[in-house]
């Protein structure tokens, strides 16, 4: 019950033997309330008395976990290959999870390599129990962009794929559509995903029922399908809740409340960046916490007024100083973020280049608002290939940042082809029927096409389109007045 107490009393007094048991009591105890950073301070404690080997490499396991969990993904990585070396019998397992690390990284050839490893020191008895493990193989060489690799994972797998479980055949099918994503193929990628939905019903393990819908909402935002991808969010989280999960927690929430701030629904998108930041406090994700704080600081400028955001980011900034140094520098870069969109938008570069990974699509995007600000297209319509390329190889930058990446690659072509007031109405008709209904993207676009009719000359058509923009955002409480193109 005091198992934490006893610990610290045991690592003070330098008790080499009881600090092992109470020390990873103690953290596992933290880790059943998702306090991860508190359950490695306990493990750590515990490895340093005399273990056993077994005991040790254990122990070492549950610390790779935590630290995937908050997002140190080299400090995962170095736990497992000591867990490895202290637990032989379990080398397949760790190193699949090492391979899913690499994975979060966007380390795709590694985590293929380390899947290759897992499978090569399969034990005969769990030869069945191959399935899941061949399908991650088959998403590394995807995502990697070795398709000939993917198609023959994906050929050898489905022979046999009708005959899995449930999960492993939506997974399966997430694949195909994924694949059909990559090659441009969005009509029947939507459509193969519709068609396992009943599938992911017969889901019995909640949180992989939870992990399919997530994963079947992010193929669905892709193909701009925003409503009924928000619908597969909620019911995820609506399931991890009813389970009293918190593992995927504040990501969903994180996920839930950038897509309603999109849709334009900022009550829901409110809500959802609260309990986000609540999670994040709990289980120590500073990543996630600055995210969702930068999410209610956009509410606020756009429901509000500008100068409360302004507040709400220079609040973050003072967290990461305070708190993580390591994400000091992503909180000022998205402090320029908003002064550049809503503040001046010719103020210059604080901060002009970055090492971060996963920090360059911020300074990419940040680059793109000031190329336009300057009316530099050409220029603009070079590098959003760039952030594209960024795009898809990162998967742990913001979630919300696939979104616009598709609105300023649009945006950017209507604002490049003013002088063809033609084709610039083509390529608007085009887009705004692919565009949910009363929508906050709806508005941006429409919006930015009457500023296009009225530097052409065309006031009235002008008038009209800009009227309708201005209904959507007044429904959805939104200024008029208010930058849409921020982020």
């Amino acid at each position: 019950e005091h198992a934490e107490e006893i610990a610290y009393h045991y690592h003070e007094g330098f008790d080499r033997r009881k600090i092992v048991e109470y020390g990873e009591l103690a953290g596992d105890k933290a880790r059943e309330v998702y306090a991860h950073r508190e359950a490695i301070k306990y493990y750590l404690w515990a490895v340093e008395g005399e273990a056993t080997s077994e005991k040790r490499g254990e122990i070492y396991e549950k610390i790779g976990d935590s630290y995937l969990y908050v997002g140190e993904y080299e400090a995962a990585i170095e736990s497992y290959e000591r867990a490895i070396e202290y637990r032989p019998e379990r080398r397949s397992e760790i190193e699949e999870k090492i391979g899913d690390v690499y994975m979060y990284m966007g380390e795709y050839n590694t985590a293929l390599k380390w899947y290759e490893k897992a499978r090569s020191h399969v034990r005969s008895a769990h030869e069945k129990e191959l399935t899941l493990l061949l399908l991650k193989m088959a998403e590394a060489a995807l995502k990697s962009g070795n398709m000939l690799s993917f198609s023959k994972r994906m050929s050898n797998l489905k022979s046999t794929i009708s005959r899995k479980t449930p999960y492993e055949r939506v997974y399966y099918a997430l694949l195909e559509a994924w694949a059909l994503q990559r090659k441009g193929q969005n009509i029947k990628a939507s459509l193969k995903i519709k068609s396992i939905i009943p599938v992911v019903e017969d889901i019995e393990d909640p949180h992989r029922k939870a992990d399919a819908l997530y994963e079947v909402a992010k193929i669905l935002i892709k193909t701009m399908e925003l409503t009924e991808a928000l619908y597969f969010l909620e019911k995820a989280y609506e399931i991890e809740l009813e389970v009293r999960s918190k593992k995927s927690m504040f990501k969903l929430t994180e996920d839930i409340a950038w897509l309603a701030y999109l849709i334009g629904d900022h009550a829901k998108a409110e809500l959802f960046f609260k309990s986000t930041w609540q999670y994040t406090k709990i289980v120590g994700n500073y990543f996630s916490m600055i995210t969702s704080m930068f999410g209610l600081a956009l509410i606020n400028a756009e429901a509000v007024d500008v100068e409360e955001g302004r507040r709400f980011v220079e609040r973050i900034v003072t967290i990461a100083r305070e708190n993580a140094e390591d994400y000091v520098e992503y909180a000022e870069v998205l402090r320029e973020y908003f002064d550049v969109n809503y503040i001046d938008p010719h103020k210059k570069p604080h901060i002009k280049e970055t090492k971060d990974e996963k920090l360059k699509p911020l300074f990419t995007m940040l680059h793109l608002v000031r190329l336009r600000n300057m009316n530099r297209f050409k220029t603009l319509l070079k590098e959003i290939d760039t952030l594209d390329a960024e795009i898809r190889n990162r998967p742990d930058i913001l979630s919300f940042i696939p979104f616009y990446t598709l609105y300023y690659k649009l945006k950017v072509m209507l604002d490049a082809v003013k002088g063809d007031r033609r084709y610039a109405s083509r390529v608007y008709n085009k887009v705004i029927k692919a565009m949910p209904e009363d929508t906050k993207i709806r508005a941006m676009f429409l919006r930015d096409y009457a500023k296009v009719l009225k530097s052409k000359g065309d006031r009235k058509a002008a008038e009209k389109v800009m009227k309708e923009a201005v209904r959507i955002m007044k429904s959805l409480e939104i200024n008029p007045e208010i930058p849409l193109y921020s982020i």
